[in-house]
């Protein structure tokens, strides 16, 4: 694996491509394991309540979670992504990998921000 992510050269439309894969499952995969916090009683109340302490969305909610919680919303979801490009034979380099990391980032962070910004406000998870 570890050849393969020096020897992968970064193709533009072909990241794209991968980044739009990658991105529906990763969001399909929150949908689900987020939506079982919520129906869920027990997930709710000893792992994923702590998120909804905030009366009003601010950067700091995007980091206050249980490690549990973090782990079934966020590592979750984008190792499945990972997991379904490998799965259908893409190879990833370095550079795309950490694109698609950044990206990700990026969104999650800008969603939790209590503010509209232009790009990310407009494709809530």
């Amino acid at each position: 694996v570890y050849t393969e992510l020096e020897e992968t050269p970064f193709r533009p439309a072909r990241a794209l491509r991968n980044f739009l894969c990658f991105r529906v499952v990763v969001d399909l995969a929150f949908y689900l394991s987020h939506r079982q916090l919520h129906v869920n009683p027990f997930l709710y109340k000893h792992i994923h309540r702590r998120h909804h302490e905030h009366y009003t969305t601010n950067l700091r909610t995007n980091y206050h979670f249980h490690w549990l919680d973090l782990f079934i919303e966020s590592a979750f979801p984008i190792w499945m992504g990972f997991m379904a490009l490998r799965g259908a034979g893409v190879k990833l380099g370095r550079f795309e990998i950490n694109l698609f990391m950044t990206a990700v980032g990026w969104h999650e962070s800008g969603t939790h921000l209590g503010k509209p910004l232009p790009v990310i406000s407009w494709c809530p998870p």
